[in-house]
């Protein structure tokens, strides 16, 4: 899976990385999560850009692009194997652009 891969980036958070389609579509599983928070639905949901580190997991901030040039920042949490916590978006930050940088 896509966490492997990217083991080796988890603690370069600055470093801004372009998905490959295995973090793409495990980004697409927050679609609902993310609808639901903000009251709407996204005909797009595709990451375009992320950056990663580690703290009891992996947190991710993720640029997706929503459609035109609408982008979201969310940072999603992936726990722990085994820690008896569920992944989940933590936070969303609404009316980016494709430029904005990722903090």
């Amino acid at each position: 899976m896509f966490l492997q891969s990217y083991g080796n980036v988890l603690n370069r958070a600055k470093t801004p990385l372009n998905p490959d389609a295995d973090f793409v579509r495990w980004t697409k599983m927050f679609k609902p999560q993310v609808e639901n928070r903000l009251n709407t639905r996204f005909n797009t949901f595709d990451a375009v850009q992320f950056t990663a580190h580690s703290l009891a997991g992996a947190i991710y901030k993720v640029k997706v692009s929503v459609g035109g040039d609408r982008y979201l920042h969310l940072t999603l949490f992936k726990p722990l194997p085994n820690s008896n916590e569920v992944e989940k978006v933590t936070h969303i930050e609404d009316g980016k652009t494709r430029e904005d940088m990722l903090v």
